[in-house]
């Protein structure tokens, strides 16, 4: 019999190195392709050729060009279109926007998956909060957001209802949705972020993690990170202040800051009078590992988050982590992570200080960090609750055996 088909819609491709949606997308075929045929949608110019490598897993690319947030719903609305000719078995989409198209498989009765990664317009609200001005150009900018947010909330609440499952990656979401949609909570799986593939093994290294000497020079010495998009609800420009605020109390710490993104020219404008704040643009996830391991502290300034990767990384790599107060990251535990409060901005400054003057407190919270991220985000158990999801959504008559196998069900 031949394997269940999955398409997946809303990653801009496999193997895209510096996007959570698109890392998780490729370890989910590449732990499961021997059970699954995946056919994954994506945008070109996104992923490597090394995802072609992965069996039973299919890459359809679109040519778009690049116009903000308009790319990702043409793609979106073509891969729909374009699956629903593939024979395919279930649906899989990620994110609010992509979020909207769910519709059109759902009319079809076909089975459809609907992944939460975050409440993606409220990126919008925080770029809204930040336009001040009357110019003409911030008018377009706030109309465009606008119209975004609303966009978005529209995805988000057709995908609740035309979705047969809806992967949600925090609990506090989960929380939320099931309050909001009592009737349909039997639909809502809580399914955190995992690390699998890119992970120690041993005493040794996964394949994914490989040292170069490309960035020796920058991480030497003492230095806070922070690996993020460059973007206005990630509130980089926070961190770059209060950085500046300590310059007399640690005048050897270095501020790295590893991304890139819209707000880029504008933060080192913010920046250009401190030469210890370090720029050092995009980098691919097999290479930021040894910025982790080196770090004195991960710090997370944003407004808006679901699950974050990056946390789990560095969390992974014995890298203590500060972040903002959001209900999102307060889950991770108070025991685990330092936390400056959701709605002051100033308070980042007196809890960095006081964080990097406590290296006993920062290794107690590194080694509970550790254990309630090996108990809490477990590969090997998260992809068993994927495979009992997918074959949850078996057409009626298959049934997947426990050698991964589908055969028919007399």
């Amino acid at each position: 019999m031949s394997k269940q088909v999955i398409a997946i819609i809303g990653s801009k491709g496999l193997m895209a190195e510096y996007g959570g949606v698109e890392r998780l997308v490729h370890q989910i075929c590449a732990q499961l392709h021997e059970r699954y045929h995946f056919i994954v949608y994506g945008l070109k110019s996104y992923g490597t050729n090394e995802s072609l490598a992965l069996p039973d897993v299919e890459r359809v690319d679109f040519r778009i060009v690049r116009i903000a947030f308009i790319d990702m719903l043409i793609y979106s609305c073509l891969a729909t279109i374009h699956a629903l000719f593939k024979g395919v078995n279930i649906y899989y989409f990620h994110a609010c926007g992509p979020g909207f198209f769910t519709i059109l498989p759902s009319f079809f009765r076909k089975k459809v998956i609907w992944h939460f990664h975050g409440s993606d317009y409220n990126r919008s609200l925080t770029v809204m909060r930040r336009s001040h001005s009357l110019a003409l150009k911030t008018l377009l900018v706030w109309t465009g957001e606008f119209l975004r947010y609303c966009f978005l909330r529209l995805g988000e609440y057709i995908a609740v209802r035309a979705a047969d499952r809806v992967f949600i990656v925090s609990r506090t979401h989960y929380h939320r949705f099931v309050t909001r949609n009592s009737l349909r909570s039997s639909k809502f799986v809580y399914m955190p972020n995992f690390l699998s593939g890119f992970r120690r093994v041993g005493n040794g290294e996964s394949p994914h993690h490989i040292h170069t000497d490309r960035f020796d020079q920058v991480i030497q010495g003492d230095y806070i990170l922070t690996v993020s998009r460059l973007v206005p609800e990630k509130r980089i420009d926070v961190m770059i202040n209060g950085f500046q605020e300590l310059k007399a109390d640690f005048p050897n710490l270095r501020l790295i800051i590893v991304g890139e993104g819209r707000d880029e020219h504008y933060l080192k404008d913010l920046a250009a009078t401190e030469s210890r704040i370090v720029f050092t643009g995009a980098v691919p996830c097999h290479e930021v590992f040894t910025f982790y391991e080196k770090a004195l502290l991960f710090c997370l300034c944003s407004e808006v988050e679901g699950a974050p990767l990056t946390v789990l990384e560095a969390m992974e790599h014995g890298c203590p982590v500060l972040a903002r107060a959001i209900p999102e990251m307060v889950e991770f535990g108070e025991e685990c992570l330092f936390f400056f409060r959701a709605d002051q901005d100033q308070a980042f400054v007196s809890e960095l200080r006081a964080t990097l003057l406590d290296p006993e407190e920062r290794h107690i919270r590194v080694k509970k960090a550790y254990e309630y991220l090996h108990k809490e985000h477990d590969a090997h158990l998260i992809l068993n609750q994927f495979r009992r999801e997918f074959e949850r959504l078996l057409p009626v008559g298959k049934k997947e055996n426990q050698s991964g196998q589908v055969t028919n069900q007399v």
